[in-house]
């Protein structure tokens, strides 16, 4: 799993790319705690290039999101794949996430 961090404007990027399971879950959720600043307001999980995600992948981006994605806080999933989304559809989970395309259709 290879973690890439980007800004735009407000918004911190975090590109994953490979898989996100149980094995390398808790290498990642420490890439992405290291490259939140305090100022981060905006976190946008970008899904381009992520092939898997298992359930403990999906309980780390439910915690993102229960940190980031409350009060004045954002958090969404970009680029999420069928495979991904299927996932996410059959744990109900696509209607707790919110989900944006493209980086061109992030506000801000």
């Amino acid at each position: 799993m290879n973690v890439a961090t980007r800004k735009k404007g407000k918004h911190l990027i975090v590109a994953l790319n490979g898989e996100l399971n149980l094995y390398n879950v808790g290498e990642v959720k420490s890439q992405i705690t290291t490259a939140i600043g305090a100022d981060t307001t905006s976190l946008v999980m970008d899904f381009t290039n992520l092939k898997y995600i298992d359930s403990s992948g999906i309980g780390l981006m439910a915690q993102l999101k229960k940190k980031y994605g409350t009060g004045a806080g954002q958090f969404a999933l970009m680029a999420v794949s069928k495979e991904v989304m299927d996932v996410l559809r059959i744990t109900a989970l696509d209607s707790f996430f919110s989900f944006v395309s493209a980086e061109e259709k992030l506000e801000g």
